[in-house]
């Protein structure tokens, strides 16, 4: 009954013409049933530079799907400096050392991580750190064949387990880790910008050893299907083993290191300060503990400073 008064029903002229313009002015016509993106669109996202195909630390093929130890470390220090509220609000963004200073300062990043060492601290741009303590490591093939010794993207060859045995060996040295500019007491050293890069050719037989930071390598491990197939050795081990002298860069500690905009370094400072603190920092490294038999060198929240930060 109600339907057919419905449809017996004729507005008068007037009424009918203001009853269309009303529903034009107000979108009826079917509009709020398509979404409205503005919202989306018009998000502030927080663009950390990264340095990927670092497993365990950073790594991923697509910047928009990364993970990894600094990827929760820097989401929770934005977290922490109420930058964000969600990693969604993150934008991940694969930076070039040469580029940063420049992407900083037209603000294109508001913060840089990624195994970042004191060496490549730029005056122009403001570092805080460190937020973790590393040495300089050589990754080995322990002996142990892992099961799929025979398959085609794993060859097996002799390990290196002192420093004569590495005097024969072909070593990769990851760019920008301590190792990076030492005098490599092996018969040839080759560098390649990525850990990953390192472990595809030791893999592959081109490479016996990776020289790299020590946590690089542990998240190499973490992260490998065949961990059993490697060991770490500390250069500061080998060198008590062996009478060759070890050049000294081998042997000293260094730290990794955020960069950020003035405007923003005391902040994060403050941020990173906090989450050490807590224990932030411990939890999200403690994974490796269990795993690897691998405690990393943190950092105490005295030891965290800022290096040109002043505007």
């Amino acid at each position: 009954m109600a339907k057919k008064r419905l449809q017996n029903f004729q507005a008068p002229p007037i009424i009918a013409t203001a009853l269309s313009a009303a529903l034009m002015l107000t979108g009826c016509n079917n509009a709020e049933d398509e979404p409205d993106d503005s919202a989306a669109e018009n998000q502030q996202l927080t663009n950390i530079g990264i340095s990927l195909a670092a497993p365990g630390l950073i790594s991923g093929i697509d910047p928009a799907n990364v993970s990894g130890v600094e990827v929760d470390l820097v989401v929770d220090l934005s977290k922490q400096m109420d930058v964000i509220s969600d990693s969604e609000e993150v934008s991940w963004v694969p930076a070039e050392n040469s580029q940063v200073a420049d992407q900083l300062e037209t603000g294109e990043l508001d913060l840089v991580i990624g195994q970042i060492t004191a060496v490549n601290l730029e005056d122009d741009i403001a570092w805080v750190g460190p937020y973790i303590s590393v040495e300089a490591g050589l990754l080995v093939r322990s002996g142990t064949s892992p099961e799929n010794e025979s398959s085609q993207d794993y060859i097996a060859h002799g390990a290196v387990g002192s420093l004569d045995d590495l005097e024969d060996a072909a070593v990769c040295v990851v760019a920008g880790s301590l190792a990076d500019g030492a005098q490599i007491p092996a018969d040839e050293h080759t560098k390649q910008q990525t850990v990953s890069a390192c472990e595809t050719g030791m893999r592959s037989g081109r490479y016996d050893a990776i020289a790299a930071d020590d946590v690089q390598l542990a998240g190499l491990l973490e992260s490998s299907s065949t961990p059993e197939a490697y060991e770490m050795l500390l250069w500061s081990d080998l060198a008590a083993d062996g009478d060759e002298d070890i050049p000294e860069q081998l042997q000293t500690s260094g730290g990794y290191w955020m960069g950020t905009t003035p405007e923003q370094c005391e902040a994060t400072a403050a941020a990173l300060k906090q989450l050490i603190s807590d224990g932030v920092v411990r939890e999200l490294f403690s994974q490796w503990d269990e795993t690897l038999d691998y405690v990393p060198g943190l950092i105490e929240a005295d030891d965290v400073t800022t290096r040109h930060c002043s505007d």
